[in-house]
């Protein structure tokens, strides 16, 4: 069966996507920093730049938006706080300047900008201000739920999934997701719904996990518009559908969602989808490629030394290969071994191939365990051997491959 949790892998921690943050939510008046006087801006005032701030950052004017934001925040503004040390946090339209902003999410938390105690505790957790404290990191996840922040919300349910200053506890973390839903929480649908379509901690219920991922696209959220093209993809939970698959990959990819770029590169390059257009293809491996995601490093890889519609290219490739077998991308190792038993780079090599499949079925490559079996079946490469084929394949079985 196909290896969903490889295919749903978790996304990394940081935000894939640079989107506006939410609004801070306050109930009290905004409190001022040292340098600036609330009462020297008016309420009207206050909503003209926060629309001409957001303008900019939509745009991905950063610097200008940065500037109005920081105006806002000198004003006593919770929301211009907020998404000023937000900023900071990131290094948007500015360098990253961690003191700077804890000292104005400090400020924005003090008036009730319920984000900011996420933004603080996410700082504890990566060790941003000082040694990593997810104690603290989790407190002020607690502060900001108390406040209504969804996205504190969310990441308490995400440290009781991971273990991060709790004990792991899956249905404690089920719980906290929901509450973040009920939030309002796209994050929250989204990881929820890929919990319950892989089905490795909590039951596996397709039909949930899907109104979730799509509830979470409807709100804009790209990882669950990225997940969406995987199901249809792959068939989980629903019909195999590679147009509706490659119209999800392009929404997520046109907002930058960085997995989406070489899965979007994929359906051009197999026209899978779409008509193929080998072109289309390329652009969208080396967005991926200049992103760092590893298979779009592979996949070009490939292409460029077996010249699939491009010209032969060795030197690139090789150096593609070699940049995502450095990330310990296993798939690298395979397709690189598939090059050297095809004959890509001179002669053919099957037993160079077959040293790199095995060390990406020690890496957990199923696909290259069941190549594996193909060779020791056939005798190339190997001598022979129906008994270590057996066991290849059933290695390759048991790590989710479908076709052993």
């Amino acid at each position: 069966m196909t290896n969903y949790s490889s295919i749903y892998g978790s996304l990394a921690f940081a935000l894939a996507l640079i989107t506006t943050p939410a609004a801070a939510q306050t109930d009290a008046q905004p409190v001022a920093d040292e340098e600036s006087s609330a009462s020297a801006m008016s309420a009207e005032t206050i909503k003209k730049l926060t629309e001409q701030a957001d303008t900019a950052y939509d745009k991905g004017d950063y610097e200008s938006a940065l500037a109005i934001y920081k105006t806002l925040a000198q004003a006593g503004d919770s929301n211009g706080n907020y998404i000023y040390g937000y900023m900071l946090r990131r290094g948007l339209g500015t360098e990253k300047d961690f003191a700077e902003a804890f000292r104005v999410l400090q400020i924005a938390s003090e008036g009730d900008a319920s984000n900011a105690f996420a933004e603080l505790g996410i700082m504890y957790e990566l060790g941003e201000i000082g040694e990593k404290d997810e104690d603290t990191a989790n407190d002020y996840y607690m502060r900001g739920y108390e406040k209504g922040s969804s996205k504190a919300t969310y990441f308490i349910g995400l440290n009781y999934l991971e273990g991060i200053g709790f004990e792991k506890n899956v249905e404690e973390a089920e719980n906290w997701f929901k509450k973040a839903i009920a939030m309002g929480s796209d994050s929250a649908m989204r990881k929820l719904g890929v919990l319950y379509i892989v089905g490795d901690e909590l039951e596996q219920d397709y039909t949930t996990g899907l109104g979730l991922l799509t509830r979470a696209a409807a709100a804009g959220n790209s990882d669950a518009m990225f997940h969406l093209g995987v199901s249809h993809d792959f068939a989980t939970g629903v019909d195999k559908n590679d147009e509706l698959a490659f119209f999800w990959y392009k929404k997520a990819a046109d907002l930058g969602q960085i997995s989406s770029f070489n899965n979007l590169a994929q359906s051009y390059r197999n026209g899978k989808g779409v008509e193929k257009d080998t072109q289309q293809a390329v652009f969208w491996f080396e967005k991926g490629i200049a992103a760092g995601n590893t298979y779009a490093m592979t996949n070009l890889a490939y292409m460029l030394v077996s010249a699939e519609g491009l010209p032969r290219d060795i030197e690139r490739g090789q150096k593609l290969f070699d940049r995502a077998i450095a990330e310990k991308h296993p798939g690298a190792l395979r397709l690189l071994g598939v090059a050297y038993e095809n004959g890509h780079f001179g002669s053919k090599d099957t037993i160079k191939a077959n040293a790199l499949y095995l060390q990406a079925a020690e890496m957990g490559d199923e696909v290259a365990m069941r190549y594996l079996g193909n060779n020791y079946e056939d005798g190339i490469g190997f001598i022979k051997d129906l008994d270590k084929a057996r066991s290849w394949y059933e290695k390759a079985v048991a790590a989710g491959d479908e076709s052993s």
